[in-house]
Order: structure tokens, then sequence, then C-alpha cells
């Protein structure tokens, strides 16, 4: 039985006006490990495409974004990292689900280590997600 392919946009940004650490900007990749750790985790159940702009893009489409972001410098010592994502899947262009997920990680460690700690976890949530996605979900620590 041949599996449904989905297209990943290649890069989570982060919203315009989300402030973010320039540390953590240039040191931690978030925006490109968001969209990567979706891959890891859906890969095992469709194929995965990669695309830089959905425009155009016919099939089955995942795009996100970075709406927060809460890592205050100080590494695993200055208490818990955060990441906060939005999403839509699209097929042939129409919304079908839409999302917001967040995900936080705490502990002694480096500042990037927590924040990918939380990008592998949202993979995870999105990656069931797909299995049904449906408009307004609330995904991982926003789950009711």
């Amino acid at each position: 039985m041949a599996r449904t392919r989905i297209t990943i946009v290649n890069r989570s940004p982060y919203v315009r006006g989300l402030v973010v650490r320039e540390p953590v900007r240039a040191e931690c990749g978030i925006e490109a490990q968001i969209p990567a750790d979706i891959a890891a985790h859906a890969q095992k159940y469709y194929d995965i495409a990669w695309v830089h702009h959905p425009q155009g893009v016919n099939g089955w489409v995942l795009e996100t974004w970075v709406v927060g972001l809460h890592a205050p410098g100080g590494g695993g010592w200055s208490g818990r990292k955060e990441i906060t994502v939005e999403g839509r899947l699209r097929y042939n262009g129409q919304i079908v689900g839409t999302f917001v997920a967040r995900r936080s990680s705490g502990g002694g460690h480096r500042e990037c280590t927590l924040l990918e700690r939380c990008a592998h976890t949202l993979g995870s949530d999105i990656t069931e997600w797909l299995f049904d996605p449906r408009p307004n979900a609330l995904l991982g620590e926003l789950e009711p």
C-alpha cells in the first residue's frame, strides 16, 4: 500500500516581532530544528518531501511558525525553556487543520540542549496530530 506524501516547509520562521536573543538565533537553529524533528517522527508513517515555499505545491503541505520562545539565558540554571509553534496543514491549497503547540524543558543543561528537547517533543506532538488534523487544535502542554 502506498504511503501518503507530506511536504514540509523546511523552515519554521520566528514570527515578526518575536523577541529572541541573538545567541539563541545564532547557535540553536530552532527554525530548522522544528521541521526536522517533525520529519524525523513523521517519516515512520509518511513519505516526506521538502520545500522552501509552499505556494503552488499540491497534495499535503505542512507549514509551521515559531510564535513563542522563552530562553532568558543562563542555561538550565535560569529556569525552564519553552517553544510555542503554530502550524497549518493544507491539501491542494485548502486548509484542513491548524494547531498551536507548546513544550518546555528544564534541568542543568545548555540552553540549546533544552530547546532541542522541546523541538523533539513538538515533532512527536505534531506528527500525532497529522493522523487527525483538525482546526484550532491545542497540542503538547496546551492540550486540555
